[in-house]
């Protein structure tokens, strides 16, 4: 928790805090990158502006909440939307994602979601490692000392990034992706419709999406106090991941019941509120209990406002929904709620497919 006077001085801080022309030069290559990687993906993929958004909007909400895992300065005050968010390091993960992306779609050409997945992983995970490298070595990026502990002390050499980015790396990877592909349809005509997994299969993409979220922000905050039989990774227990796996996927069945017809964003807003309303107090008796303790790191950017009726820190409220967001998504994607089979669509075909309509059939009689 900070005071007033806390977080005016953080302010007065960043704005002395002007980057380094090493750091300086990186920012602009940055958006240099951004720039041009819209130009060759506008020339060559169909709506790539909502293509971009969609890969950002899923980046910044894995940073905005796994924000105390890490420090990202001295990148100048320009540079942050909110804490130590940054908008640039936003845009550089979005073309790494954006260009993985395109070589599984246009150059790869994976038909199969899996295939498509992994391949995407392969890329994406040494690319991430050495940018990782790259802002660790400019001094924009530390990381906290939770994150440190938990990550352990082996680092991969020249790069100087910790060995456990092999398996951070593509679980948040996954999360963003997964956000991604669920909200294609929303800028790609044409999604048909399809069938949904039996419940069995949704209650297991429902623990994966938990586990991989809890492994993600396991530096943040710890269980404790639960049976030591129920600890199956570090302090990930069964008894906490069962049951937000029974909240979302009863939550999410009430609500496809009684909206079956509604419009699939009002349908995801449904999602979110209802299963906060039911998170939230469970969340506040886990905190005030002591079986939910949150590290230095977090508490430290907790501004001080907590909820009137439940005496829940703002901050982990609003991480609820964000946090929310990206499990309900992958559930949905993996679940076949959504058309799959949607991707990074040439340009070519898009400008096709708009003059067909227009050339009229021949008829039968006339040369």
């Amino acid at each position: 928790m900070i005071t007033w006077d806390q977080f005016t001085e953080r302010l007065q801080d960043r704005f002395a805090d002007l980057p380094s022309i090493e750091i300086l030069l990186f920012e602009v290559g940055v958006i240099v990158a951004g720039i041009l990687t819209y130009r060759f993906l506008a020339a060559r993929i169909e709506h790539v502006r909502g293509h971009l958004l969609l890969i950002a909007l899923g980046m910044f909400l894995v940073e905005f909440f796994t924000g105390p895992m890490w420090t990202n300065q001295h990148l100048g005050p320009w540079a942050y939307v909110y804490s130590d968010v940054s908008w640039i390091l936003t845009i550089g993960w979005t073309v790494l994602i954006s260009l993985s992306i395109y070589v599984v779609d246009r150059v790869l050409r994976a038909k199969e979601p899996w295939q498509r997945y992994v391949l995407f992983l392969l890329i994406i995970t040494p690319v991430t490692i050495v940018s990782d490298g790259l802002v660790r070595g400019l001094g924009i990026r530390e990381s906290s000392p939770e994150t440190a502990a938990a990550a352990g002390s082996a680092m991969f050499p020249i790069i100087d990034v910790p060995v456990a980015g092999l398996y951070y790396v593509p679980v948040v990877m996954t999360l963003v992706y997964s956000f991604y592909r669920h909200w294609l349809p929303a800028i790609e005509p044409g999604a048909v419709t399809t069938g949904r997994l039996p419940l069995l299969n949704r209650l297991l993409l429902t623990t994966v999406a938990v586990v991989l979220f809890e492994v993600v922000v396991e530096p943040m905050a710890t269980n404790q106090g639960f049976p030591a039989w129920s600890y199956v990774f570090h302090d990930i227990t069964v008894i906490m991941t069962g049951l937000w796996v029974l909240i979302v996927t009863g939550s999410t069945l009430a609500v496809d019941r009684v909206l079956h017809t509604t419009d699939v964003r009002l349908k995801f807003a449904a999602y979110l509120t209802l299963i906060t309303l039911i998170a939230a107090p469970i969340e506040a008796w886990f905190i005030q209990n002591g079986y939910r303790v949150y590290g230095p790191s977090a508490t430290a950017d907790f501004i001080g406002l907590r909820t009137v009726i439940l005496d829940l820190p703002i901050e982990v409220l609003a991480a609820i929904p964000l946090y929310l967001s990206l499990v309900i998504s992958f559930v949905r994607y993996w679940d076949g709620s959504v058309d799959r089979s949607l991707g990074f669509r040439a340009r070519e075909a898009g400008e096709q497919a708009r003059l067909a309509p227009s050339v009229a059939p021949p008829v039968a009689g006339q040369p």
